[in-house]
């Protein structure tokens, strides 16, 4: 997890030191798990403008959602991806990322099963995750520095289990140019 981070700074660096208009923009809102699982998003981006059109965006999202009965999911990603402006100040844009998640299971007390076949108690934490991602996203430029966006999201969890699994959400939000 610290190469990760190490990694993100980096990247954010580099594209602070371009010489294209570099918009900073810090948000939050909504994340619903399979849309009905509520959580929270915090998101920092960089968005490079290319031309009045186009611009290339560097975003990381920091989450907390909680899954009834199962879990509660703490991640944290990055995506880089492009921008497309109309000049109304709505917007599309497309996303893709890589991330983890960490779990933690929602029991009072968890059990599992020695190599010798002992039940002993064991760890609510669940294995921190590798979680790509994709996505996509449509929002609207309020004149001055506000935004409003919606972004479905496609992301996996590898490994879940002995295998992968994805996983959809819906992020419902507000940003703030600084």
């Amino acid at each position: 997890m610290k190469k990760f981070v190490i990694i993100t700074l980096v990247l954010v660096a580099a594209a602070m030191t371009s010489k294209a208009q570099t918009n900073i923009r810090l948000g939050g809102g909504y994340f619903g798990k399979t849309l009905t699982y509520p959580g929270v998003v915090l998101d920092v981006e960089l968005e490079e403008q290319v031309s009045e059109k186009q611009s290339m965006v560097l975003r990381m999202d920091l989450g907390y959602f909680v899954h009834k009965r199962a879990f509660h999911g703490l991640f944290m990603d990055v995506g880089y991806g492009f921008r497309r402006i109309f000049k109304s100040g709505l917007y599309l844009e497309q996303l893709i990322g890589v991330g983890g998640l960490q779990t933690f299971l929602n029991a009072d007390e968890v059990y599992e099963a020695g190599p010798d076949g002992t039940i002993k108690t064991g760890n609510r934490w669940g294995n921190l995750d590798f979680s790509p991602s994709f996505q996509p996203g449509v929002g609207f430029h309020f004149p001055g520095k506000s935004s409003v966006w919606i972004r479905p999201k496609l992301f996996w969890q590898i490994p879940h289990k002995t295998s992968s699994a994805y996983n959809v959400a819906l992020q419902v939000g507000y940003s703030v140019k600084l």
